[in-house]
């Protein structure tokens, strides 16, 4: 296998939302509904969505605001919406942030209605990433959905919004500090791996746990490993599905993949952790390098026929 190195100094998720295309997973169309479902869902026409309007960050929660038409056969419609809605800032130190909020919604009248959306999100998130808590957004997008299929979004064009889709499926927080870029292709120069490093990473652009790790390998592809047993590892698998990218759990079915995977996510992140005398992460924490790997599945099986050949 080859690795190609790629070092850029500005956000470059677009360039990896195209290398991932390969290996995605296309979202299901209304055309999977039942026939029912589907009458329903071309009775809805949304006129005006607005996530987080300015006049409402005096409020404890993150509000929403969509304003639908329903012309289809029933008079109320529950438990099968839910919205996504997304705002893209870039904060004082020029990065790149998002704020990410959903909230399942109902239906209750025939004719055009304003729905009102309370996310669980707080209105103190803008003040945290901002310093301010009217800053205003530089885009936003926004997603509906019914029984998890997408019936609305806007945009529907990743280039209408100046941002890659794949910045929309990220989490709450700074996006595109990553400064190197890692391609791991075959003899064939098909890509096998693809790996992001942040060499200076920020402690609001990583997640990190309170308590001991231990691992030891902190970069697979570049095979980096820890030098002292006082630096902390963290590694999350995240897997992707209709509704985006999830951090894996093995005891909450709910954050367990329900199909079969094409991607798999790895973020990790190595920290000096400024020890408490009870062996704790510090206040004084700081992040090392954080760095993520996306495998596609064929790479996944390969991982994991080796994994089992060892323990033989």
């Amino acid at each position: 296998m080859t690795i190609r190195a790629i070092t850029l100094a500005v956000p470059f998720l677009a360039l990896l939302s195209s290398s991932l295309t390969a290996f995605s997973q296309t979202s299901p169309g209304i055309d999977t509904l039942p026939a029912e479902d589907q009458e329903i869902v071309r009775g809805l026409a949304f006129k005006k969505w607005e996530p987080s309007p300015l006049a409402s960050r005096r409020w404890s929660y993150i509000k929403g605001e969509i304003e639908v038409e329903n012309t289809g056969p029933k008079n109320s419609i529950a438990g099968k919406l839910h919205a996504d809605m997304s705002l893209l800032f870039l904060n004082k130190d020029h990065d790149w942030v998002v704020v990410s909020c959903g909230s399942d919604f109902a239906i209750t009248t025939t004719g055009q209605e304003a729905i009102h959306l309370s996310f669980k999100e707080s209105n103190n998130l803008f003040e945290t990433l901002f310093g301010d808590r009217k800053a205003p957004s530089l885009t936003t997008h926004t997603i509906v959905r019914y029984g998890g299929v997408v019936i609305f979004e806007d945009p529907l064009d990743p280039k209408a919004a100046n941002a890659p889709r794949e910045w929309w499926t990220h989490k709450t927080g700074v996006i595109g500090h990553y400064n190197q870029l890692y391609i791991v292709v075959d003899k064939a120069d098909q890509v096998v791996a693809i790996q992001l490093v942040s060499e200076s990473p920020k402690v609001d652009q990583v997640d990190v746990p309170s308590k001991p790790t231990d691992w030891h390998t902190y970069n697979f592809v570049n095979s980096r490993t820890k030098g002292t047993k006082r630096l902390w590892i963290d590694h999350k698998p995240w897997f992707e599905d209709k509704k985006g990218w999830r951090e894996y759990s093995a005891t909450n079915a709910y954050r367990q993949p329900k199909g079969e995977l094409e991607v798999l996510r790895i973020d990790t992140v190595l920290l000096d952790p400024d020890l408490t005398t009870y062996g704790n992460r510090g206040q004084n924490w700081k992040p090392l390098e954080a760095v993520r790997l996306y495998l596609p599945k064929p790479m996944m099986e390969l991982i994991l026929q080796c994994v089992n050949t060892s323990k033989r």
